[in-house]
Formats: structure tokens, sequence, C-alpha cells
């Protein structure tokens, strides 16, 4: 058990410390300028990250590490171990083995599959979150608690 409190930390402390190196490196903008028409305000070009409340929220506490996952309409995150603090985009799929109606939350979707964390939401315990390993396969220890 404490391996694998110890194998879900160790990814998350990972993931993290790749998403900070990253955080420098300048992305290019993507954003096409709006014309603006004369005598016309120009519109919002951006949306905000995400509104005050999250959709979803769960936390844990796993040795001395707090643990805190909150999403934003299934399309934004913000993932906190202790300090560490990582935001961004979110997918979420429908179905895990032979669960049809389990949801997968994919962190970072939008990039490379080492930068990705996945954590599943089961029927059957629909409260409780917990994350995968790099095969797929349920952490079973340290799950996050859904906060209600």
């Amino acid at each position: 058990m404490k391996t694998a409190i110890i194998v879900l930390v160790g990814a998350v402390i990972c993931a993290g410390a790749a998403a900070y190196m990253l955080q420098d490196t300048p992305k290019p903008n993507r954003e096409v300028p709006t014309p603006v028409v004369e005598n016309e305000k120009p519109e919002a070009t951006t949306t905000p990250l995400a509104p005050q409340m999250p959709t979803e929220r769960y936390s844990a506490q796993v040795d001395r590490v707090k643990v805190l996952f909150e999403q934003w309409d299934y399309t934004r995150y913000r993932l906190q171990t202790n300090e560490l603090v990582r935001e961004g985009a979110m997918n979420s799929e429908r179905g895990f083995g032979d669960d049809p109606d389990a949801t997968v939350y994919v962190l970072n979707w939008d990039k490379s599959e080492g930068e990705q964390i996945r954590y599943v939401r089961l029927t059957a315990e629909p409260d409780k979150l917990y994350a995968l390993d790099g095969y797929q396969n349920i952490i079973r220890s340290g799950h996050l608690n859904l906060e209600k």
C-alpha cells in the first residue's frame, strides 16, 4: 500500500515538475485578431480561465501530502499537491474496463502522453476519484474524495 501511495505522489510530483519547467517556454500566439469596425466596441477575444466555483472538487490527505483536484465543466482543471499547483486543459472520456459509464479525466489532454495525468470515477463509487498509472491500471490506495 505504501508503494502505491509513493508511486501516486511521485507521479504527481514528476508531472508537476515537468509542467513547471515548461511554463516559461514561449507559446505561439494562436489568437486570430478580430477586425474592429469603426464606431463599434471590439468584442473580447478571450474567455476567462474558469468560473469562480468549480464543477467538482476532490481532496485527500496521503501521508503528509494534501491533494486537491478541481475541475470546471470538464474543460479546465487545477491540481494542487501541498504548495505545487498545476492548471490546464482537461478532457473526459466515457467508459473504463467493464464500466461503460465510468468517467476518465484526462489532464493536459492536449500535450504529449508523457505529460498527461489520468483519473477515473467509477459508476459504483461516484464519490471517489482514482489515479491511473502509465498502463491505465487503477491505483487503489490514496484515492480522492468528492467534497460536497
